[in-house]
């Protein structure tokens, strides 16, 4: 007794493992096994094993799916019996579920085919527990054709959308690139994949090729007969997947070639992607406002116009539109072929001034402003004010605004040679070179240090305000001993700083010294008393070379002609 407890126990151990091992794919509820084992003929029915999981782009809406042949369901019914299914949607749109007899379909979607199911099993099972799910997507061909790059059937599932079989047939047709040699055409392909193609003559088939495809007007052909319009370039551009319908058994999916001269509507001004589209038929405003990426922040949507071909085909007619009234609905606004639609943008929407200040003020950085009304001196005060290291003599303003504006005439003359200029076009080319484009001439320290409110001024967007620190140096050039920086000294000239850069060199040209104010960049030609201010630059030009013998020859051929001159009227006259 004791030993056949012992051979009992080992057997219901054995399959107690087995029913665990392979249990993981049976989807039978916890503790199901016990109970099924303790049950006197209660059916056991080993389920198969689920299909390889394809990938979706979402959940399969149960009130849209529609069951066809090849649909695979999971069927778990427990309670008085314990069974499980797996059952695949016949070509005759039926479905057998053991025990339980024959189902038929006709065009049901998902949550009407499981209610059939799940009535089915009541009728057999009266207390039964019942799951159903479907787990393999049928799989069926369509035919692809028209300007697509390889026709043909494909094989897709029942969550396949038109934009992927066109797709799977290489895409669709783009132009191709047709050059015309004396004895060869080279046709240039728009596939990475294929290499270029040389021939003495292009085909008629070839010369087709150019026709790019139509991407808002492909056609699905149900096999029902119903015709639906298939719009990829408003799903891709414009989000509407409504427009990029799933396949179904049967369908044929035909691109027709472009219509290109003709037959566009367009959207232009506040849309963030405006252009020329395609016309689909029964297009209306919302679609286009789609394809155009939908309205800019900035869109004045209460001035909107269409702009309409009349009846003769020649004249125009302008509709007004306004969207901002709640009452309107795009999608109600229907548009013609060569249709144009014109959205305004809102005058001086959220205009954004600033300036930037620089240098020695105790918050540096960007300040909003009031375009043309917050001055100078505010924004300074706003930084903090300049501090104690603040070369106001030095100090500029920038006016960006200026500085953008091309000067036609200095462009060109930077493009010709000082030999091509004439001597006014040298001194206005020399003139504006030694500009600081865009400085304004604010005198920072009448403003600041003697607070003269005259000497304010307002600021405009993007000027920029520079307050160097001070300087302890002038810079003395050219030709002098030692050239460089000269430690600065209140109240001397020039005279004095050329002594403290060594004196003159032997070829300094004295009488064309300058003095470059720092401030303002002036040229200027000192006397005795000229001040050297701090950042100022005096420059010493080098005197030029002379051939003294080629000057006495030229001196005395001017000499040789005014006596021969002289000689000819004095015998004139006698």
């Amino acid at each position: 007794m004791y030993f056949k407890k012992r051979v009992r126990f080992a057997f219901l151990l054995g399959l107690f493992i087995q029913n665990f091992i392979f249990g993981q794919q049976q989807l039978t509820p916890p503790g199901m096994f016990l109970d099924n084992m303790k049950k006197s003929g209660a059916q056991q029915l080993k389920s198969i094993a689920p299909t390889e999981t394809e990938p979706l782009e979402a959940a399969i809406d149960p009130e849209k799916y529609i069951i066809g042949p090849g649909d695979l369901f999971q069927i778990n019914i427990w309670g008085a019996v314990s069974e499980e299914h797996q059952v695949r949607v016949s070509p005759e749109n039926k479905m057998v579920i053991p025990n339980v007899g024959e189902i038929a379909f006709n065009s049901l979607i998902l949550n009407q085919a499981k209610k059939e199911i799940e009535q089915a099993i009541v009728n057999r099972y009266k207390r039964a527990q019942i799951s159903i799910s479907l787990v393999g997507l049928r799989k069926f061909r369509v035919f692809v054709s028209g300007a697509v790059r390889n026709p043909g059937s494909v094989v897709v599932n029942a969550n396949t959308r038109v934009s992927e079989v066109i797709e799977a047939v290489g895409g669709f047709k783009t132009p191709l690139n047709v050059q015309q040699f004396t004895q060869q055409t080279l046709l240039e392909t728009p596939s990475a994949e294929e290499s270029v193609v040389k021939t003495s003559q292009v085909t008629q088939d070839e010369m087709t090729m150019a026709n790019p495809a139509s991407k808002r007007n492909i056609l699905l052909h149900r096999q029902d007969g119903q015709f639906i319009n298939v719009d990829l370039l408003l799903a891709m551009e414009g989000g509407d997947q409504s427009a990029n319908p799933y396949l179904l058994d049967g369908d044929v999916v035909f691109v027709p070639n472009l219509q290109a001269e003709i037959g566009q509507v367009a959207i232009w001004g506040a849309v963030r992607n405006p252009g020329e589209f395609e016309y689909r038929n029964g297009d209306n405003l919302h679609n286009l406002i789609l394809l155009g990426h939908g309205f800019t922040i900035d869109a004045d949507k209460s001035h909107m116009e269409i702009v309409r071909f009349e009846a003769d085909y020649r004249s125009t007619r302008t509709i007004k539109i306004n969207l901002a009234d709640s009452t309107v609905d795009p999608k109600m606004i229907m548009l013609l072929p060569d249709d144009r639609i014109y959205i305004r943008r809102i005058p001086q929407y959220h205009t954004k001034a600033q300036v930037i200040v620089r240098g020695e003020v105790k918050y540096p950085g960007e300040y909003y402003i009031i375009d043309g009304q917050t001055t100078l001196a505010q924004v300074v005060e706003q930084a903090g004010g300049y501090t104690g290291q603040a070369s106001l003599a030095e100090a500029s303003l920038i006016r960006k605004s200026v500085e953008d504006v091309e000067d036609p005439e200095f462009e060109r003359l930077k493009k010709m040679t000082v030999e091509e200029m004439t001597e006014q076009e040298r001194n206005y080319f020399k003139i504006k070179s030694r500009e600081k484009a865009g400085s304004l001439g604010i005198d920072f320290i009448r403003l600041f240090l003697l607070k003269d409110k005259s000497a304010d001024v307002p600021l405009l967007d993007r000027d920029e305000i520079n307050i160097p620190p001070i300087g302890r140096t002038i810079a003395v050039s050219g030709q002098v001993v030692r050239p460089g920086l000269i430690t600065f000294v209140s109240g001397q000239t020039f005279r004095y700083y050329v002594e403290k850069a060594g004196g003159y060199s032997w070829n300094a040209r004295k009488s064309h010294i300058r003095v470059i104010r720092s401030q303002t960049g002036e040229w200027l030609k000192p006397n005795g008393d000229t001040e050297i201010y701090l950042g100022d630059t005096i420059f010493v030009p080098e005197r030029p070379e002379r051939d003294y013998w080629a000057l006495f020859k030229d001196f005395m051929q001017i000499a040789y002609q005014i006596a021969t001159i002289g000689l000819v009227l004095n015998q004139a006259l006698k």
